[in-house]
C-alpha cells in the first residue's frame, strides 16, 4: 500500500497462468488436509475406503476433497444430488445453445468450443480472435465464413455449427439438443474426454438436460431463445418454496453434524479453516470443540517413508464398524484384514444371484475390489483366492448349480443382541431329496476358524437368528475359508 491506496495486482497470462482466489487457495488446501486424513486411517488404522465418510458445510467443498482423494490414489464416490447448473457438461451444452439462440455471443461460442463437444484448444481460440478481429463481425460469423479453418476440430466445429444454426430458428428446444447430442457423437466424446471417476456423472448430466428442455413448462417455449433465457428464472409462483429449500439449507451444516455423531462407530475428526469474519451464528464446530481432543498425526515425511502413503488432520469422517467381530488375523495384521475385506467384496460380487460375474468381468471386479480397501497392487492374490473358493467342490455348490434355490449377499437380521450381518446365505436343495436346508455362511480368511470358540460362537448366533425366522426348515451353519475350504459347524 502506497499513499493509502493498494497496490495494483501485478499482470498475468490468463490463458497460462490462473488466478489465484485466496478463498479458493484455503478450500483446497482444507480438501487436502481430508484427504490426507483419510490416507492415514486406511494405512495406519486399517479401516478400508468404504468405511470412512467425509461430510462438509458447504457441498462446493466434497468436489475439492474429491479431488485431493484422486490425487492421493484413493477410490471414492461422490454421492451428491448436483443441480444442473453446477454441472460442466450442461453449462458447456447450455453455452451452445446460446450463441445459436444470439450467434453474437462470443463467450459463449468459445465455452461451446472449449467442450469435448468440439475439442478446440486455445491456440485455435486465439487464431479464430484474431481472425474476427482483423475481418470484423462476431466469432461464428468468421468461422462459417472462413473457406478453410486450419485444423480437423475447427472444420468439424464449422459443418456442425452451419447445420445446426438454421435448425435452431425452427426446431423445439428438445428436438434442437436432442440432434446436437446424436450429430455430435456426444456421449462417446465425453466418455473419451472426461476421467472415468466423473464419467457417469458427465453423461447424466447431458440426459438431465435432454429431460428438462422436455418437460420445462410442458416443453412449449415457442423459441430456442425463450428456453435459454427461462433456464435460471424462477416461477413466482415458486418463491415460497424457493424460500423454504433456502431454510433448510441453512440448517444443513446442524443436520450434518447430527448425522455425524449419531453414525460415527470409532473416529470422527473435524477440519477447520478460521473464517476471515467472525460470525454470530453458533457452528458446528462451535459446539463440538469444548469435547474435542487435538489430534497431532505423524508428519508427511515421515509418512512418506512407510509403506503405504499416509498423511494427517481431516474434515468430518466416521468409521462404520462391522456387527461381526474381526478375526483373529484381522486383529493382528491390518493388511490382512484389508485381503479379507476385498475377498469378501469379489466372492459378493460373483456370487449375485441377479448378476453374476461374467469371465470377462473378472480381472477388472479383482482389481476393483483390491483398490476398494487401498490394496491396488493385490488385484492378483484376491483373483486367485476367489478363483479358489469358487471352484472348489465344498463350495461351488452355493454360489451355482442345480441344487441352488436362493442366495444372498450381506444380509441384515437382528436378534436381541442387536443388527447381523450375514456374509452369505444360501437355500439348497438337500442331496437326499425331499427336503431342503438353509446354510449360513461366514468368509474368513483364517486357515482354521471353526476352531476359534469366539467364532463358532458368533456362527451360531447367526445361524440361530435365521432359525427363528424359518422355524419349520433346517438351518445349518459354516466358514469358508480363503483356502477353498468349507467347515461345518
Amino acid at each position: 500500500v502506497a499513499g493509502g491506496v493498494p497496490a495494483p495486482e501485478r499482470w498475468r497470462d490468463s490463458l497460462t497462468e490462473p488466478r489465484a482466489e485466496p478463498e479458493a487457495r484455503r478450500r483446497a488446501e482444507e480438501a487436502a488436509q481430508a484427504a490426507a486424513a483419510v490416507a492415514e486411517l486406511i494405512s495406519l488404522h486399517g479401516l478400508a475406503p468404504d468405511e470412512i465418510m467425509v461430510l462438509a458445510r458447504r457441498r462446493a467443498v466434497l468436489a475439492a476433497v474429491a479431488e485431493a482423494l484422486a490425487a492421493l490414489g484413493l477410490p471414492h464416490g461422490v454421492a451428491e444430488p448436483l443441480p444442473l447448473q453446477a454441472l460442466p457438461e450442461a453449462l458447456d451444452l447450455i453455452a451452445l445453445l446460446d450463441v445459436l439462440a444470439s450467434p453474437g455471443h462470443d463467450l459463449s461460442l468459445a465455452r461451446a468450443l472449449k467442450s469435448p463437444l468440439f475439442g478446440v484448444d486455445d491456440a485455435d481460440l486465439l487464431w479464430l480472435a484474431q481472425r474476427a478481429r482483423g475481418e470484423g463481425g462476431g466469432w461464428l460469423r468468421r468461422l462459417l465464413a472462413e473457406a478453410a479453418p486450419p485444423t480437423a476440430a475447427l472444420q468439424r466445429a464449422q459443418r456442425l455449427l452451419a447445420a445446426w444454426l438454421p435448425a435452431a430458428a425452427g426446431l423445439p428446444p428438445h428436438d434442437l439438443l436432442d440432434r446436437i447430442v446424436g450429430e455430435g457423437e456426444l456421449a462417446a466424446r465425453l466418455a473419451t474426454a472426461v476421467p472415468a471417476a466423473r464419467r457417469a456423472v458427465a453423461l447424466h448430466a447431458v440426459d438431465a438436460l435432454l429431460a428438462a428442455a422436455l418437460s420445462h413448462q410442458g416443453a412449449r417455449l415457442p423459441s430456442l431463445y425463450r428456453f435459454v433465457r427461462s433456464a435460471s428464472a424462477l416461477a413466482p409462483s415458486l418463491s415460497g418454496a424457493w424460500a423454504a429449500e433456502a431454510e433448510a439449507r441453512r440448517r444443513e451444516e446442524i443436520n450434518g453434524l447430527y448425522v455425524a455423531m449419531t453414525r460415527a462407530r470409532e473416529w470422527l475428526v473435524f477440519s477447520r479453516t478460521a473464517p476471515r469474519a467472525p460470525s454470530a451464528e453458533r457452528t458446528g464446530w462451535a459446539r463440538a470443540e469444548p469435547v474435542a481432543v487435538a489430534w497431532s498425526p505423524a508428519a508427511p515425511t515421515a509418512l512418506a517413508e512407510a509403506d503405504e502413503v499416509a498423511v494427517p488432520q481431516a474434515a468430518v469422517l466416521h468409521r462404520s464398524v462391522p456387527a461381526a467381530a474381526p478375526t483373529p488375523v484381522a486383529a493382528d495384521d491390518p493388511r490382512a484384514a484389508r485381503l479379507g475385506q476385498a475377498l469378501h467384496r469379489l466372492l459378493e460380487w460373483a456370487g449375485r444371484p441377479d448378476a453374476p460375474l461374467a469371465p470377462a468381468q473378472w480381472k477388472a471386479a479383482a482389481a476393483a475390489a483390491a483398490a476398494a480397501f487401498g490394496l491396488p497392487e493385490a488385484a492378483t492374490t484376491v483373483s486367485d483366492l476367489a478363483h479358489r473358493v469358487l471352484h472348489s467342490p465344498a463350495c461351488a455348490p452355493f454360489f451355482r448349480g442345480p441344487r441352488l434355490r436362493w442366495a444372498g449377499n450381506e444380509v441384515p437380521l437382528a436378534d436381541a443382541q442387536g443388527p447381523l450381518r450375514i456374509d452369505r446365505l444360501v437355500l439348497l436343495d438337500d442331496e437326499a431329496p425331499p427336503g431342503r436346508t438353509w446354510w449360513v455362511l461366514d468368509y474368513k480368511l483364517h486357515s482354521a476358524p471353526a476352531g476359534l470358540a469366539p467364532l463358532r460362537l458368533q456362527l451360531q448366533r447367526y445361524v440361530a437368528a435365521v432359525q427363528a425366522l424359518q422355524p419349520g426348515d433346517a438351518v445349518r451353519g459354516a466358514f469358508v475359508t480363503a483356502g477353498g475350504e468349507l467347515q461345518p459347524l
